[in-house]
């Protein structure tokens, strides 16, 4: 059974496995700090303050060396070739190389 845990619920959670994360305009992909993923942090108590501000917040992860090397691959469509992710990735692996398992 899935348990309704708080956004800021999860951003500690995140956190708490090495993910720095920032606060996010509810609802939408914009930073809402004025550094944005900058900002970036897994202290808890800053999370708080954040969250305790706005429980609405949507939640950004950093990427990179803050988050433990953390990347993310985003497969959209190709609209001009007509390719879904999958075949770009797919692609991408045949030129570069296969991706190692996660």
């Amino acid at each position: 059974m899935l348990k309704d845990y708080s956004l800021r619920q999860y951003a500690l959670a995140y956190a708490k496995v090495g993910m720095a994360v920032f606060p996010l305009v509810p609802k939408s992909k914009n930073p809402a700090t004025q550094h944005g993923f900058q900002d970036a942090t897994t202290d808890f108590n800053q999370i708080d303050k954040w969250w305790m501000k706005n429980p609405n917040y949507n939640i950004g992860i950093a990427t990179g060396q803050v988050s433990g090397g953390l990347i993310v691959i985003d497969l959209d469509i190709d609209k001009e070739k007509g390719k879904h992710g999958n075949e770009t990735l797919r692609d991408w692996e045949a030129e570069q190389g296969q991706l190692p398992d996660t």
